[in-house]
């Protein structure tokens, strides 16, 4: 997808090259999203090309699809077998409560924001200016989420695309390490069906408040979606909307104010 031909007459619009990595969410495989993400990635640069008119766009976005690498594990509200899982999960429908008493105080919690900060420091040349965006779906994007908050490196992730995911405050408020010192400053896009039983939508809501309010991402940095028919299961992978897209594309063109009007 990097461009490796230009005319001579022709300007380049020379962007940073951006990772995304994707963390699927509790029982499934990463390969389920491939095609959805194949698609986010194609969509991306054509609208990076349309959107330069004459220009030709030097850029590129590398897929990174994570597969858990904890063994398949019995979970305490979910009986009914082992699964892959980034943490636990206590009885469904998840709400505040469960969140601060259960995940913000769970090993593997911790033990999977760590492990995709580990992948983001193997895969990426930060001393080439490379960017990256940290998604994920259900478990995936809290996970995401959290890790976006506690990297060190925090001007290199560029953006948090959150799917029908959660935000796990209080790991962040236990310990010191587990928050850099610098507010965040990259772009949300928090995608969250309104048909969505296990993961309400009001997560959505409340987790945003608190990431403006107590951890002071710029509220302007925030973006979302709440489709009216767009549940939590496995299907709704293939429905990721055009303002994803949209979204994605301005935060590698660094013009995402632009989204807003």
């Amino acid at each position: 997808l990097v461009s490796s031909k230009h005319q001579d007459q022709a300007p380049i619009a020379a962007m940073a090259a951006f990772h995304l990595f994707f963390l699927h969410g509790l029982g499934e495989e990463g390969s389920l999203w491939g095609p959805a993400l194949e698609n986010l990635e194609r969509d991306v640069m054509q609208t990076l090309s349309v959107g330069s008119g004459d220009t030709l766009v030097d850029s590129s976005l590398k897929i990174h699809i994570l597969d858990s690498p904890w063994p398949a594990r019995e979970l305490t509200g979910l009986p009914g077998g082992k699964r892959t899982a980034w943490m636990d999960m206590p009885a469904l429908p998840l709400d505040e409560q469960k969140i601060a008493e259960v995940h913000a105080v769970d090993k593997s919690f911790a033990d999977s924001v760590d492990w995709l900060l580990e992948q983001v420091d193997s895969n990426v040349n930060f001393d080439k200016g490379e960017r990256v965006v940290l998604a994920g779906f259900s478990q995936g994007a809290a996970v995401a989420l959290s890790a976006a908050l506690k990297t060190k490196n925090s001007r290199a992730v560029a953006a948090v695309l959150n799917i029908g995911g959660w935000f796990v405050k209080d790991y962040h408020l236990q310990a010191e390490e587990n928050l850099f010192g610098r507010p965040p400053a990259f772009s949300l896009f928090w995608l969250h069906g309104k048909k969505d039983f296990p993961i309400p939508v009001a997560l959505s809501d409340v987790g945003k408040r608190w990431l403006v309010g107590e951890f002071q991402l710029p509220e302007q940095n925030v973006f979302g979606d709440q489709p009216e028919g767009m549940g939590h299961s496995p299907e709704d992978q293939n429905r990721l909307p055009a303002s994803v897209t949209e979204w994605l594309a301005e935060v590698m063109r660094g013009r995402k104010e632009e989204l807003r009007g």
